[in-house]
């Protein structure tokens, strides 16, 4: 559970919470609808609890302020950065970027629906394409994305999406209302936003060490 974050921001006047979990380094995923109710202007920082069990009863342990450090409207993924004591504190888990799973196969699910934590075995049903509601009202089209069967709820958005193995092959994003259905944003589009962070990431660091014109004449 340590690696699995409840996420909550305020919509207006409105506290809406969604789920994020760690992965290499201090980062932490989610979706960005979680954070930008339009899937466009996000926050500059989400805030994110750390949460457990006593007795069988949730409890938080504690809440962090945590930047907004990439930002995918179009693939609906936000990642944030934590500070010294999430990471400290704070399992990732393993992207599988690569894996396809079989028709039928079991995967799992691991989120806060309904506010609640909840770890679910839902069934995959296959790689497609839909066109998912936004939060305004509208729809955008997603490709390739990981459908599964299983009851899924609102505050689950963000989850992520295991492979029997651990690895995560999708961010959870949406729900088919009434059908029993739920979608995922692949794990590719995660590793891609994430290389293009790692990129400019080292292009700063480059450009940090970079002896000035002027010194270097």
């Amino acid at each position: 559970m340590d690696s699995v974050v409840r996420i909550y921001v305020f919509h207006g006047t409105t506290l809406k919470y969604g789920t994020g979990f760690f992965i290499n380094g201090n980062r932490i995923v989610t979706c960005a609808h979680v954070i930008a109710p339009d899937g466009v202007n996000c926050l500059d920082r989400v805030w994110i609890e750390f949460v457990y069990f006593i007795n069988g009863k949730l409890q938080t342990s504690r809440r962090v302020y945590c930047p907004v450090i990439a930002f995918d409207g179009a693939n609906d993924i936000a990642v944030l950065e934590g500070d010294k004591w999430t990471t400290a504190r704070g399992t990732p888990l393993p992207i599988d970027s690569e894996y396809t799973p079989e028709i039928g196969e079991t995967l799992f699910f691991k989120g806060f629906p309904k506010e609640a934590w909840e770890e679910q075995d839902v069934v995959f049903t296959g790689m497609t394409d839909v066109m998912v509601r936004q939060n305004d009202g509208t729809y955008k089209y997603y490709s390739d994305t990981v459908s599964f069967r299983g009851l899924i709820y609102g505050g689950a958005s963000g989850g992520p999406v295991l492979n029997a193995d651990g690895s995560i092959i999708g961010i959870n994003m949406s729900t088919c209302n009434g059908t029993g259905m739920a979608y995922a944003i692949n794990a590719g589009r995660l590793q891609a936003l994430l290389d293009s962070l790692d990129s400019k990431s080292a292009n700063d660091a480059e450009l940090d060490g970079a002896i000035p014109a002027e010194q270097a004449a």
